[in-house]
């Protein structure tokens, strides 16, 4: 998927830039503003808007991964559903009808997260520099959406100990793609940054506050 970075006077006046230098629909690219610019005045001169127009992950896109998925399913030996749809920039494939849920989620969802990163580097294996990478989310019982309500409540947890005490806050050890999503999280709270250290199956994410060293007694 193309990805360009654009400018122009306004912020309008930059999508109508990028749309037609993309040459796609405005229903068919993501955009996001990098910077709304500034009006000039008399005595100091205006600054321009910067968008970012990502191309939308196109519906071929979503049935190449899904079928992807269905073989690799039914080599594992689980016969169940598949369907896709797209959110955003990200292919979102669900797992319908499956005799038993929990082996394809795992502990903690490490087989969900297994068949992500494999379908992802399938996805992605004609990558380029340059390109906007193809975001493919599986899930299955809606275990993704119920393990990111359990995340931002030990987040906001987290942050309130943090302002409370003042010392940094070591979050349990978890797989990359929770990680990926706390730290997310913590981009939207003002005052808290996060670092993630450890390796392996001991990484793990340390909340603190802004220009405070990251160290848990």
């Amino acid at each position: 998927m193309r990805t360009i970075e654009v400018s122009g006077p306004t912020v309008d006046e930059a999508i109508a830039n990028a749309l037609e230098e993309i040459n796609l629909p405005l229903e068919s690219v993501i955009i996001q503003i990098l910077d709304k610019g500034t009006r000039g005045t008399e005595d100091e001169e205006g600054t321009p808007a910067k968008i970012r127009v990502s191309e939308k992950p196109s519906s071929e896109n979503g049935i190449k991964a899904k079928d992807f998925l269905n073989t690799v399913l039914t080599l594992m030996g689980i016969q169940c559903e598949v369907t896709y749809k797209i959110r955003g920039n990200t292919i979102l494939l669900e797992v319908w009808n499956v005799p038993d849920g929990g082996i394809l989620i795992g502990y903690r969802g490490v087989t969900l997260n297994a068949l992500q990163c494999l379908i992802n580097q399938y996805m992605n294996k004609s990558w380029k520099p340059g390109e906007e990478r193809v975001d493919v989310e599986v899930d299955t019982q809606e275990y993704r959406q119920r393990r990111k309500r359990m995340l931002t409540r030990m987040v906001n947890d987290a942050v309130s100990r943090v302002f409370t005490t003042g010392k940094p806050v070591e979050l349990e050890p978890m797989f990359d793609v929770d990680r990926k999503f706390v730290h997310l999280l913590v981009r939207d709270k003002d005052g808290i940054l996060s670092i993630s250290e450890g390796d392996g199956e001991t990484r793990h994410v340390i909340l603190s506050k802004e220009n405070q060293e990251a160290i848990v007694e």
